[in-house]
């Protein structure tokens, strides 16, 4: 099966699982809108807490920076048939052409067996899926830095370049869905005493094996890392709770962080 009819696939099963999905979630289609302000122009709002966790951010992938080139050597030089296989393996929970229809079909599922967690978890991943992959996207248009080959320097970077090529290594996308699934899951089933364990280490080997593969450097997977766990957990800081009227069953959405 080719990749776009996977896609059409999933996204024909998330919209048209129930038949009654655009009238009774209207609310979740207009947050969209919503909370691109609350994600994009939050900055503006934050306290003393958040500018020193974002201060510990970049400093952290500055830092990671400075070393691309001696990790990255170093992981090429050490590796081995087993790691390559695991990489290989742990390469697909990064690949958007599989997760997007794999989550779209969770809505399906939830909806044929009344589970409210595998609907909540479907529709909360595809928000974080497209916000995360617009600000990764922007940020390596912007950016144009060049992926790892032989005779390239981990500081080359084109700066802004609005047309596609390959110099678009920073953040890594696979690193980006990755995360962005994990948090997901982890927020959602958090009572489990071993799902968010499991899902943040399938992540961390999924941005290994971007490094592994030689398809990014570490500051890239660390960088699509940040992307998709902080707008992912930005999602899952609204509180939902029912309300009710005589026309429809829906939700409120209030921010709570």
């Amino acid at each position: 099966m080719t990749q776009k009819y996977r896609i059409a696939i999933g996204l024909v099963l998330f919209f048209l699982c129930c038949p009654s999905f655009a009238q009774k979630n209207t609310s979740y289609l207009k947050s969209y809108v919503t909370d691109a302000d609350d994600i994009y122009f939050s900055p503006l709002t934050w306290d003393r807490t958040d500018i020193l966790k974002s201060i510990g951010v970049i400093s952290l992938t500055a830092g990671l920076y400075f070393q691309d080139q001696k990790i990255f050597n170093f992981v090429k030089k050490t590796q081995s048939p087993w790691r390559t296989k695991l990489s290989n393996f742990s390469d697909n929970f990064g690949d958007a052409i599989w997760v997007v229809p794999s989550v779209a079909s969770l809505y399906v599922f939830g909806s044929l067996f009344d589970d409210s967690k595998l609907k909540t978890l479907s529709l909360n991943t595809l928000k974080s899926l497209f916000f995360s992959g617009i600000t990764t996207h922007m940020v390596r248009y912007s950016v144009h830095r060049k992926r790892p080959k032989p005779n390239v320097s981990y500081a080359d970077w084109e700066g802004p370049d609005f047309t596609y090529h390959s110099h678009l290594s920073f953040p890594s996308g696979h690193s980006t869905v990755a995360w962005t699934l994990a948090t997901n899951v982890a927020q959602v089933y958090r009572q489990s005493p071993w799902v968010p364990y499991a899902t943040y280490t399938l992540a961390s080997l999924t941005s290994f094996s971007r490094i592994d593969h030689g398809h990014h450097w570490p500051s890239d997977v660390l960088a699509g890392a940040w992307v998709g766990h902080f707008i992912s957990k930005k999602i899952h800081g609204f509180s939902i709770r029912p309300s009710a009227s005589a026309q429809f069953r829906g939700m409120t959405i209030s921010m709570k962080f």
